[in-house]
């Protein structure tokens, strides 16, 4: 990962102008949040995360390092995401539910349940399709 491989510093979390961040937000190093996107009350972003255009994150959402929300995805209340996860471009997680590590969760998924590490999951309800395996594997 570039990331850990590299030397120099990073700079605190960052956000766009026009992105909506609750003064109880937790942002980690290098991790951005991109124009219009919401972030609610006492979320946790770890380092490296993108929140991208449009995107919500609802109260209480805790993200690993290394997540990606694409744009005008909604995370609801109480989600947890691990690290290296996506979620896609207007997909929806449901209040409550956990996302394990280095998912894939496809665009317009809906997902309604938890999902384990290293599942691809996609449609309406989402389903697992396949898994994701390690580059070291």
């Amino acid at each position: 990962m570039v990331a850990k491989k590299f030397n120099g510093k990073f700079q605190k979390g960052i956000f766009h102008s026009s992105a909506v961040l609750a003064p109880t937000v937790i942002i980690g190093d290098g991790s951005v949040v991109m124009a219009n996107a919401s972030v609610n009350a006492d979320v946790i972003i770890g380092n490296h995360c993108i929140i991208n255009t449009g995107a919500t994150v609802e109260h209480e959402c805790q993200l690993g390092d290394y997540v990606h929300i694409s744009p005008n995805s909604a995370l609801a209340g109480d989600v947890i995401v691990g690290e290296g996860s996506h979620i896609g471009i207007g997909a929806v997680v449901i209040p409550g539910v956990k996302i394990g590590k280095w998912v894939t969760i496809g665009a317009g998924a809906v997902v309604l349940e938890d999902i384990p590490d290293f599942a691809v999951v996609v449609g309406n309800p989402g389903k697992i399709i396949k898994y994701n395996h390690l580059e070291n594997e």
